[in-house]
């Protein structure tokens, strides 16, 4: 079942470049090198290193912390799984 959720969430993020939860509060998630949606590639990177430093890892709510506090700290309020996947949420006017 989880299974299905997270491909789902996959195939809406590669096709709008963002989950349902990012069409409601209207923010997308682009490559930060070109603005674009990402690539298929990049989507995936971002969404695992998430799930693995938070689920998998002994201190998942130490490392959620930091994530978040990554964002605050960063100047354009990117998290530590959006550096490493080389993406940036943007406001979407659309």
């Amino acid at each position: 079942m989880a299974f299905t959720f997270d491909y789902l969430i996959f195939v809406a993020f590669l096709l709008t470049g963002r989950a349902f939860g990012k069409r409601l509060m209207r923010i997308r998630v682009v490559c930060a090198h070109i603005g674009r949606w990402p690539d298929w590639r990049r989507a995936a990177v971002r969404a695992l290193v998430f799930r693995v430093l938070v689920c998998v890892s002994q201190c998942g709510l130490v490392v959620l912390l930091v994530d978040i506090l990554w964002s605050v700290a960063d100047p354009v309020a990117r998290t530590l799984h959006d550096h490493l996947a080389g993406t940036l949420v943007v406001r979407d006017l659309l």
